[in-house]
């Protein structure tokens, strides 16, 4: 048995459509008239008044009506005309389109690839971000790109290791180094600093601590055990090529101890 709720929506929407194809002939009609009356030589403003007596609320506005004149000119009709507009639904021939344009320019924007597809944006949107799954991200930072010469060296570098690898304990035996600034500034944490004081007592100061001007360099080696090898270097030492070669030297006589 249907509802009365379900009458009354049938009756709202048969209402409305008979609205809207009622506005529609309106609309068609005010147009016919606009255009025998231009043909007349009447002013716009003569006949948006003409057509106000008749159409009330519903009549064109002025702006309206001088576009259907100018149209009326050239020969226009007086229906409208069939227009395409954009595809709203993704297509499996525009999805495979984009991905097209994508692999072939990755840096291309969201407007050139609407110019291309003929699809809005929020289409394209859609298109790169849910059905293709695909984020702009910004290239990452490196120093310098490398040659072929280079590429090919750091492979038979990296074969090697392989190669290398398989013998026992080879991890064991790699030493690493590495060197870094020391600053004399031993700063105290705040639960080093906490006292026991009796209710009413008041807290010793504390003054902030301030990096000194005294800083040194320290060279030091390492394997996975323990540092081998660690080095302060001198102020005022420049850390040169002949420097470090005494300071793998140096290294050498600690691996042998």
């Amino acid at each position: 048995m249907v509802s009365i709720l379900s009458l009354v929506q049938i009756f709202i929407h048969v209402f409305l459509m008979l609205v809207l194809v009622g506005n529609a002939q309106n609309r068609q009609e005010q147009r016919v008239c606009i255009k025998f009356m231009s043909s007349l030589g009447m002013k716009a403003a003569c006949i948006r008044q003409h057509l106000l007596n008749v159409h009330g609320v519903l009549t064109y506005s002025l702006s309206t009506i001088h576009h259907w004149i100018r149209k009326f000119r050239v020969g226009g009709d007086v229906t409208y005309a069939r227009r395409s507009g954009r595809p709203t639904k993704l297509t499996t021939a525009k999805i495979a389109q984009i991905r097209a344009i994508v692999r072939c320019r990755p840096n291309a924007s969201i407007q050139f690839i609407v110019l291309q597809t003929q699809l809005s944006v929020t289409t394209v949107h859609k298109a790169l971000r849910k059905v293709m799954n695909l984020k702009k991200r910004p290239c990452h930072w490196v120093t310098h790109f490398l040659n072929a010469n280079q590429k090919n060296r750091r492979m038979q570098a990296a074969w090697a290791l392989l190669r290398t690898s398989r013998q026992p304990n080879f991890f064991n035996r790699i030493i690493t180094g590495d060197e870094s600034w020391c600053i004399n500034y031993d700063p105290a944490s705040r639960a080093l600093t906490m006292t026991w004081l009796l209710t009413g007592e008041r807290r010793p100061p504390k003054t902030q601590m301030q990096r000194n001007a005294l800083k040194v360099m320290i060279i030091i080696f390492w394997d996975s055990a323990s540092v081998i090898f660690k080095e302060f270097v001198l102020r005022g030492q420049g850390i040169t090529a002949a420097y470090y070669l005494g300071v793998m030297r140096r290294l050498r006589e600690a691996i042998r101890r």
